[in-house]
Formats: structure tokens, C-alpha cells, sequence
């Protein structure tokens, strides 16, 4: 075993070797403590701190107080009373101050807690700062600007070269890969991980020196005097993706809507002729072949429509629409029995080679037992039944679903599932047949904040004016701004409505990864169907 360290304990190693080589610095505060305690007879101090204290007075078992002190009259903090080296470096025998607990002794040192306390109190004592954001909204979109102002609490003069703030954003994704195997006799349970890490958002602001205060002579920093210092700053959003303006959306050319996209399903039903009845030595008896079905059987199609392009609205209703039309005759009424409308998340996530899809749901309404009978069965062949809205037109899709969006390595995409349940005959009946349709449909989730008009107003223009042709600007192959590109022009900040948003709880109320469902409200008004 090597044995070189033990010179550099030595007093005459120290003092000529390691104090000289390393000198205080000129801008370090130093501070210490010290440390004393009379070992017990057992104590594996007893003999160390004899020695010690024979050369340099008081100590606790391995290093004086005198040699302890550093940092002058100022630094020195104190000498600890009954604390001995290993109590200092928290290896306190915990049985013997079980036993002298018992016989009524108190324990009077606690490493960790005294360390904790000398780090606030240095903390307090030293240059501070901290962020302040100015908060005109819950949360930021494009064309916002993030504005705050920068505090530096100083306890004593100090040099500053400068105050930097920088706005980042990244997209970072983290994921584990199947084990890998070589072989049937060999498996490497080591499993690989790879992380994915993107920059969104980047942004450096100096807000000290001012440019006022730039201009002055080359100066390699700036002197402050004590006290509280405040610097404001101001940021743009100019590209925004998880809570953005919406893009423009189509002009519809009529009330009436000029396309609708839907989900649907078409169905048939059986209708069953009674057997006839034959007499017998006990009166009336059925035939013991089987019913036989109807000429033409019962067929519906059920469609769940919303405007074209799908778009749905954070905290709006669904702008949906329920049908049911029939395409047969038949003798029979039909039922709405139940009905569940369901927000379906997929958040695809990506980190290099490996990537995983999953899913989550809202759950915007659920009822069942609504026995509440579609038209009737004398209604015309192409009769349209409209379910009435007011089951769902209340409910608005929860302040949890956020707008889809697509960015380097995560995206988020939805699709809206309703599910119809209907009865042919009256429920209850031997002879009703209950089925239940899902209709699913991609759609699109907008964030409500609609864009100011005067970034609509460049993008019309910029879709309208004609470019002038030159050949410089042929070869350049200019555009009009792309809706991104026009965001980032000098426009205001957005004044209008904005929807009320909140982040999912990590357990997350949408399920995802376990298919755990939400609900949006529990309170439905069943009083007219259609």
C-alpha cells in the first residue's frame, strides 16, 4: 500500500508546500469553523488528540482549532464545543448515541443539519438573481412577448461584464429499446436508450450594459454598488406550437355549410315471420321449424358529421351532428339507446431509430338507458332523423386537450369516435335487436385563439399582388410569406378571447400509455332526442 499521502499531513508540508502553491484569491470570501472535544476512554481519538494538543492546544481528535481558523477575524465562524472529527464528516457512531439516549444523555450535533444551515446562510450572503415575469395571460402564443425584468440583489460592490437573458425551448424525447440477444445460449439483459434533444426556441438577450453604456470606452466589466438592481427584458414568439394562432380557417359559402366530413355505417336488421300455429290435441301449437326471415330486410345508415375540414375547439362544444336514415321499409320503430362521444389522442414519439405511438382519451359523453324512440316506422324510405344536439351541445371538450401539433420528434394527432347505440323494437322485448355503431374520424384540434386581422390582411395581400418578374428574382424564386414567415413581421400582440388551458397531471387525465379515460361532464339533458 502506498503510503506518500500521509507526508502531506505533516505541519512542515503544509507550510512550505501547500500553503505556498496555493495562495487565497483576492475576490473569495473564506470562512470556517472549529472544533473541540475531551475523548472517553474508548474513543479511537484518545491518543491523536493527546499528541495534538500538546503542539497546537485544543482540538477534535485530528485537527486543532488554531490550525482550523482561515479567512481572518471575519471568517472565522466559531469553535463547535463536544464534537469530535467524525461527527464533523457525519460518521457518528448511531448505536452509542442509541445507549445514551436511553440513560437520558441528548444528542447535541447534527452534521447534516449544520451543513444545511451554513449553505443558506452563504446563499443569503451572496450575489443573487432572479427572474421576474410579467403574466398578462395564463399562457403564451405567437406573436406574445414574454416581458419581465431581471433582479440582482448584491451584498457588497461587485464587477459585472454583462446580464445575459436567453428564452430556449426544446423537444426532448427519451426512449428504451428491446433487449437485445445474440444468440439462444447468450442474452444481454442490457436494454439501449437513446435521446432525441431539439431546439424550438433560442433566444439572447443582453439587458447590461445598455448600448448608452456600451459605447464608452473598452471596459472589461462594470462596477455595481450594493443593493437591489433591476434590468427589464422584452421577447417575441414568433413560432409557436403547442398552444398557437390558429391558421385561417375556410369561409363556409352558406349557412347550410358547403361540405360536411363524416364517419358511417351501414346496417342491416332481420325481421322475423312468425311460424303459424296449428291445432292439436291440446289447442293452438307452434310449428317446430324455425322463423324464417323477412323479404326485405331493415337497413339504415348512421352518420356522424362534422363542417368540413373537421376543426373542433379547445373548451368549445362539439359543432356535431347525428344521423340516422332510413333505407328500407320495415314495421318496426327504432331506438336511441345509447350514446358516447370520445376524444382519441395519439402522441407519436420519436428518438432516433426507436419510436412509440401512444394513446389517450376524453371522454365527452356517455349516457345509456335513453330509450327514446327515431322517427317512426311509417316515415318514407330516405327519411333523415337528426338526434337533437342538446345532448352534447352544452358540453365543452375539456381545457386538458391541447392543439394538435407536428414538431421535429414528437406529434400529436386526434380522432373522434361516437358510438350509437340503437334497438329495433321496443327494448325490452324477446324480439329487439340492439346494436351499437362507432363512427371515427380523424379531425383537427384549433386552439381558439383566432389570428389578429392584420396578419390576415398580409397574407391576403401577399396571395393577391402580383410579383413583379425579374430575372434576379426568377433565379431567387420568391414567394409569398408562408403563414409562419408573416407571424414574424412586426404585428401586435394578439387582443382577443383566449380559452382557459391546463396542463394534464403526470398521471394524466387523458390515460395515456394505459388507456385510461376522462370525462367531461356527467350531466345530460335526455328530455328531447330529436
Amino acid at each position: 500500500m502506498e503510503t506518500g499521502a500521509f507526508t502531506q499531513l505533516t505541519r512542515r508540508y503544509m507550510r512550505e508546500e501547500f500553503n505556498p502553491k496555493t495562495p487565497d484569491l483576492s475576490d473569495v470570501r473564506y470562512f470556517s469553523y472549529g472544533a473541540t472535544v475531551e475523548p472517553k476512554l474508548w474513543s479511537v481519538f484518545r491518543q491523536s488528540h493527546r499528541i495534538v494538543e500538546e503542539h497546537e492546544g485544543p482540538n477534535d481528535g485530528l485537527v486543532s482549532v488554531a490550525s482550523s481558523k482561515w479567512g481572518g477575524e471575519q471568517g472565522y465562524k466559531g469553535t463547535l464545543v463536544d464534537v469530535s472529527h467524525l461527527d464533523l464528516i457525519n460518521w457518528t457512531n448511531k448505536l452509542r448515541w442509541m445507549v445514551w439516549q436511553l440513560v437520558g444523555n441528548k444528542r447535541n450535533f447534527n452534521a447534516i443539519a449544520f451543513y444545511l444551515d451554513i449553505a443558506d446562510k452563504s446563499a443569503k450572503a451572496a450575489m443573487s438573481a432572479r427572474v421576474q415575469l410579467d403574466r398578462p395571460h395564463d399562457h403564451f402564443t405567437n406573436l406574445d412577448f414574454v416581458t419581465g425584468r431581471v433582479i440582482l440583489q448584491l451584498p457588497r460592490d461587485e464587477t459585472i461584464a454583462s446580464v445575459v437573458v436567453k428564452l430556449e425551448g426544446e423537444s426532448k424525447t427519451k426512449l428504451e429499446g428491446p433487449r437485445s440477444v445474440y444468440g439462444p445460449d447468450r442474452q444481454d439483459n442490457r436494454t439501449k436508450v437513446e435521446l432525441e434533444v431539439h431546439k424550438l426556441l433560442y433566444k439572447v438577450l443582453t439587458i447590461f450594459p445598455s448600448p448608452e453604456i456600451k459605447s464608452s470606452p473598452a471596459n472589461s466589466g462594470y462596477t455595481l454598488k450594493a443593493g437591489q438592481h433591476s434590468y427589464p427584458f422584452k421577447f417575441k414568439h414568433a413560432d409557436f406550437k403547442f398552444l398557437p394562432i390558429e391558421p385561417p380557417r375556410p369561409v363556409h359559402q352558406s349557412a347550410l355549410m358547403a361540405g360536411e366530413s363524416y364517419g358511417r355505417l351501414h346496417f342491416e336488421y332481420t325481421d322475423i315471420i312468425k311460424s303459424p300455429k296449428r291445432s292439436g290435441l291440446f289447442g293452438n301449437i307452434r310449428a317446430t321449424s324455425p322463423p324464417t326471415p323477412a323479404g326485405v330486410p331493415p337497413r339504415i345508415t348512421i352518420d356522424a358529421r362534422l363542417p368540413y375540414p373537421a376543426i373542433i375547439t379547445c373548451n368549445e362544444p362539439l359543432p356535431l351532428r347525428i344521423l340516422v336514415r332510413k333505407e328500407s321499409d320495415f314495421v318496426k320503430s327504432i331506438h336511441l339507446q345509447s350514446l358516447q362521444i370520445e376524444l382519441i389522442a395519439y402522441t407519436k414519439i420519436r428518438a432516433h431509430e426507436f419510436d412509440r405511438t401512444e394513446s389517450g382519451s376524453w371522454v365527452i359523453l356517455s349516457s345509456s338507458n335513453i330509450n327514446a324512440p327515431i322517427g317512426t316506422d311509417t316515415d318514407a324510405v330516405g327519411t333523415e332523423w337528426i338526434l337533437n344536439r342538446s345532448l352534447w351541445e352544452r358540453i365543452a371538450l375539456p381545457n386538458t386537450v391541447a392543439p394538435g401539433f407536428e414538431t421535429c420528434n414528437i406529434s400529436r394527432r386526434y380522432e373522434l369516435e361516437a358510438r350509437v347505440g340503437l334497438t329495433y323494437g321496443r327494448p325490452g322485448t324477446p324480439q329487439a335487436q340492439p346494436t351499437v355503431h362507432p363512427l371515427r374520424m380523424p379531425v383537427q384540434v384549433y386552439s381558439g385563439i383566432a389570428p389578429p386581422p392584420a396578419l390576415l390582411s398580409i397574407m391576403a395581400d401577399s396571395q393577391s399582388a402580383p410579383l413583379p418578374f425579374t430575372p434576379s428574382s426568377a433565379a431567387a424564386g420568391d414567394a409569398p410569406p408562408s403563414y409562419e414567415d408573416a407571424m414574424a413581421i412586426e404585428l401586435a400582440p394578439v387582443d382577443g378571447p383566449r380559452r382557459q388551458y391546463a396542463q394534464a397531471n403526470a398521471a394524466g387525465p387523458s390515460g395515456f400509455g394505459d388507456d385510461r379515460k376522462m370525462s367531461a361532464s356527467s350531466a345530460y339533458d335526455y328530455s328531447k332526442v330529436l
